[in-house]
């Protein structure tokens, strides 16, 4: 079976994921600094060489943006690598969007309520843990009931950093204790906790309203807080999953 790259440029980084079909076969996540491609290319030719891929097994490829001043870059370099003509993904090709979804929606946030309707089914709550975070709910009629977004985990920390001299530069993590008993570990504690009680809080509150409804954890900083959501399905890949899906149905002609 030929292979069809997906690829989701986002605001800090970019994930090149490889699907046969539907099957998920490997994935890539890169700095959006990178803006050479050197040591992109170098990354994903060992990418190709484990899973034992060349270019010529590769049919298509397309790209889901949120950066458009970056998509001729992308372009231009999936097509030295993989010898394929790099499609982006317009919206407007959509014949059938699910019901309340807008035509303004970014890209990532329609992947991820496709793909959390097909392989989850509804009603559901999307908990999208990136640079932004996004609880997204979907009615018990697949249709898009509506968002919330809040500053993602790392954008919390860094408001802080460039806002106070002396504060240091974290990496995302659990705090060891709830209330912090010095600098770094009051940081930790605030960014780590106003978000698992934001995901919380959302949970309970679509449980009131859809008493079967599931609960989708995913983006960057799912597998963080992942344990402390309660009966919660954690799916790092269901962005791209969704994206590829979406990629099927532009093949078939919605």
């Amino acid at each position: 079976m030929k292979h069809s790259l997906v690829i989701d440029l986002g605001n800090t980084s970019v994930k090149y994921a490889v699907f046969a079909g539907k099957k998920f076969i490997c994935q890539e996540k890169i700095v959006i600094e990178d803006k050479s491609f050197l040591k992109t290319k170098s990354i994903l030719s060992k990418m190709l060489s484990e899973n034992n891929l060349l270019a010529s097994d590769f049919e298509d490829a397309i790209l889901f943006s949120v950066v458009p001043s970056l998509n001729k870059n992308i372009q231009k370099f999936v097509s030295s690598v993989l010898k394929l003509k790099l499609k982006v993904f317009d919206i407007n090709e959509v014949q059938k969007l699910p019901e309340g979804v807008p035509l303004e929606i970014g890209s990532d946030l329609l992947a991820d309520i496709c793909g959390g309707e097909r392989f989850y089914g509804s009603p559901l709550l999307i908990a999208d843990l990136g640079t932004v975070t996004k609880f997204i709910l979907i009615g018990e009629n697949k249709e898009l009931v509506g968002c919330s977004f809040m500053p993602g985990m790392d954008a919390s920390l860094k408001s802080m950093t460039k806002q106070t001299a002396l504060l240091p530069k974290l990496r995302i993590e659990k705090p060891e204790q709830l209330i912090g008993r010095n600098t770094i570990e009051c940081m930790k504690s605030g960014v780590y906790y106003s978000t698992v009680s934001s995901l919380k809080h959302f949970v309970d509150a679509a449980k009131k309203q859809y008493k079967d409804i599931k609960v989708v954890v995913t983006g960057g900083y799912s597998e963080v807080i992942k344990e402390d959501i309660d009966d919660s399905i954690y799916d790092p890949l269901l962005t791209v999953k969704g994206m590829n899906e979406i990629r099927i149905i532009l093949k078939k002609g919605n």
